[in-house]
């Protein structure tokens, strides 16, 4: 018999209550010692236990948890039975990594909560673990700065705009949500708002892998919708231009190849071949682009072949136009950005005048990392935040779903005479509500 064991350690369940305090079996064979539940399965068993919980019908919840397996290839799964529907996540690799939160409305009073490994899989053992069920994020009141984990003091100070995520939701005084595709040749699903949340005082934004099979649909260019929601993300940008200053993100990148972790500035024009602009820029083709922007993007790698992708690197880019004599990209090795920890990321911009030189600075968990001369943006753009899945240089998405978790952003503007506010040609394009 070939022995599987998963353990499931459920911390909290807050705002809902539980009708026993005992897990229930439901498929081979278990025990449970104090919070620690120990599943028991043959190789033609698939091992399975549950709890079901009292909730409030019509209610928002949202499902927290890690999940880790003895060996890779394992699949260790954590999922929601809303009545309707099985809502899970799961993950095949050894390292510890937190669930995509699984959010619902609850479709009657019970729901049930259930943890499995399936059987005919290789012998090892899954574990599941800090499984927690938040209050209806529809009331949530987020309190007390925690470094990452639903803060409110993030923005106590002077700030030009600063968004804590505190509130139920993404507060679109200040936001557009992203509903867009690009990445060349319809390679993926875009960014969609299914993807894209609020809970316990963090954005959460979704990227759906190539072994996704859920309901959710990604989007083509054009904005047809696709079969499937594989290699699909979810952002938002900011409702405001912004210009020179410091630009500051507190995060956790989604820990997987294939999606991109990403936050930059991005102002964008197209001129056509009669257009002044496009001939003193030497323009080739039908168009020449303007493409003033400033990235910073996880996974990296440590040189330009597309190859030996990795989370010790980030790129930093800075871009005027689309040709490669108009952007430069900067392979960093910056440290771990997929350790499952919060990291603190921040650019300064200086567009130039009062004494200060056109140069773009770039920091990790307040270590500068590089400087960057060339290339530097003048025009004001809105700041974005997104997942989003690269067409082949960020490695394959052999995943199935993961989150890219953001406690925070924080500008504080420079207002500095190069600060260039020209007016985008396509404001609107992929913004949820813009007009």
């Amino acid at each position: 018999m070939i022995k599987v064991i998963i353990l499931l350690v459920i911390l909290s369940f807050t705002s809902v209550k539980s009708n026993s305090a005992d897990w229930v079996n439901t498929s081979g064979n278990s025990t449970q010692v104090g919070d620690v539940l120990e599943l028991v399965s043959d190789f033609s068993t698939t091992a399975r236990s549950e709890i079901e919980l009292d909730v409030i019908p019509g209610n928002t919840y949202t499902l927290y948890g890690k999940i880790k397996n003895s060996v890779d290839g394992l699949k260790t799964y954590i999922g929601v039975n809303n009545g309707t529907e099985n809502i899970e996540r799961y993950r095949d690799k050894t390292s510890s990594r937190d669930i995509a939160p699984i959010q619902f409305i609850a479709q009657g009073n019970t729901i049930i909560v259930y943890g499995s490994l399936w059987k005919q899989q290789g012998e090892g053992f899954g574990s599941i673990s800090e499984v927690t069920l938040g209050q209806p994020i529809l009331t949530l009141q987020a309190s007390g700065d925690t470094g990452g984990t639903g803060g409110t003091g993030n923005c106590e100070g002077t700030y030009t705009l600063c968004d804590d995520f505190d509130n139920a939701s993404v507060d679109t005084s200040k936001w557009y949500i992203l509903r867009k595709q690009w990445g060349g040749n319809n390679a993926n699903g875009g960014v969609v708002e299914d993807n894209v949340s609020v809970s316990d005082g963090n954005l959460n934004l979704v990227g759906l892998g190539d072994y996704y099979n859920g309901s959710v649909k990604g989007i083509n260019k054009d904005g047809s919708i696709r079969a499937d929601g594989k290699k699909t993300g979810g952002g938002i940008a900011t409702k405001d231009y912004l210009g020179s200053g410091i630009y500051e993100v507190r995060m956790k990148a989604l820990p997987n190849f294939g999606a991109v972790s990403t936050i930059w500035t991005f102002h964008y024009q197209a001129f056509y071949p009669n257009d002044q602009e496009y001939i003193d820029n030497n323009g080739t083709g039908t168009y020449w682009a303007s493409n003033h922007e400033i990235d910073i993007e996880i996974p990296g790698r440590p040189a330009a072949a597309h190859g030996n992708f990795s989370f010790d690197y980030l790129l930093a880019n800075v871009w005027q136009g689309e040709r490669e004599s108009e952007y430069d990209v900067n392979y960093i090795n910056s440290g771990d950005n997929a350790d499952g920890l919060f990291h603190d990321y921040k650019f300064i911009w200086h567009t130039g005048g009062n004494g200060e030189t056109p140069r773009v600075e770039f920091y990790r968990d307040g270590q500068y990392l590089f400087t960057e001369i060339d290339y530097v943006p003048t025009k004001k753009g809105r700041l974005w935040l997104a997942v989003w899945f690269a067409n082949g240089w960020a490695g394959d998405a052999n995943f199935d779903s993961d989150v890219m978790v953001v406690d925070y952003f924080r500008f504080t503007a420079f207002n500095e005479p190069n600060d260039n506010d020209e007016a985008e040609h396509f404001p609107c394009d992929g913004l949820i509500g813009c007009e």
